[in-house]
């Protein structure tokens, strides 16, 4: 009872007290608004956002695990390509899509291209992770009563 009371007793921890990441992430739609509504080419800007990514991911998982490292540069490497892909290439992803009607093609295949990148990274090291887990992790010794 005396360790849950000490679990009980610790403070909680708050990182972000000062509210820069909500700032930070409203500016960041209210950018991508004012892009679409003026239709603006923001292709390659978006796909160089997995760059940021793929940063964030190794500040926050990556330096715990160093085997994750190899997913950070697939990531980055994912990022690149996609911002060196041709246009007519991102275009056919979503022609037919109903969400191209207020911005462009290129955009939202952009979009689901980079979404199906980083998904599928994150799939494929949270796999890799849970199999590590359940490989390594013994079970609890069951209590005699």
């Amino acid at each position: 009872m005396d360790q849950l009371e000490n679990l009980l007793d610790r403070p909680r921890p708050y990182y972000n007290i000062d509210g820069l990441v909500e700032l930070g992430g409203s500016v960041m739609c209210l950018g991508l608004f004012v892009a679409a509504r003026r239709h603006w080419d923001i292709t390659t800007p978006a796909s160089l956002i997995g760059i940021v990514f793929a940063a964030a991911y190794a500040y926050g998982i990556a330096r715990a695990v160093r085997w994750k490292w190899v997913v950070v540069c697939a990531m980055t490497l994912g990022s690149l390509v996609i911002a060196f892909l041709p246009a007519e290439t991102l275009g056919t992803l979503a022609n037919d899509s109903l969400t191209t009607h207020p911005v462009r093609a290129k955009l939202v295949g952009t979009i689901l291209l980079s979404l199906m990148i980083y998904g599928a990274m994150l799939l494929i090291s949270g796999g890799i992770s849970f199999w590590l887990y359940l490989r390594h992790t013994q079970a609890p010794a069951q209590e005699s009563q």
